[in-house]
């Protein structure tokens, strides 16, 4: 198990240094995020930087999609993106209060309930925050 540990550890210094080579683009995907907060390689003050930019993203992605026959789409797919945001932040040390306004900042009251589910806040903040999110957005 200790060789497991050392092995993961050692990816993790090669992909931080390998990071600064690596796409704005490819270091924006939500997945190599989780690996790179998974491996410890994002400071909380990058994670946050990080969930604002990819919330602006998804603000953007559904404003190209307001006037069409697809933005029901459009907001089911920034739904399903969304929980690996909120794991990301999560493990990232992300305060929930930060996070819940910076969702809430880029979309309107009605649209954050329907783009972050209740489930979301429970499994990755815990029951009481998902009070507060329930509070915030009139669930």
């Amino acid at each position: 198990m200790k060789k497991l540990k050392n092995q993961i550890y050692d990816l993790g210094e090669t992909v931080g240094q390998l990071s600064a080579f690596i796409s704005e683009d490819l270091l924006l995907s939500t997945r190599v995020l989780l690996w790179l907060a998974f491996l410890g390689i994002l400071s909380a003050e990058k994670a946050i930087e990080v969930v604002n930019e990819r919330l602006q993203d998804e603000k953007r992605f559904i404003e190209s999609y307001v006037e069409t026959r697809f933005k029901e789409r459009a907001i089911k797919s920034v739904k399903d993106r969304l929980g690996w945001l909120v794991e990301f932040a999560s493990k990232n040390s992300v305060p929930f209060d930060r996070l819940a306004s910076s969702i809430i900042g880029n979309f309107n009251f009605d649209l954050s309930k329907e783009i972050m589910p209740l489930k979301f806040v429970v499994r990755f903040y815990g029951s009481d925050n998902a009070s507060k999110w329930k509070n915030l957005v009139g669930l």
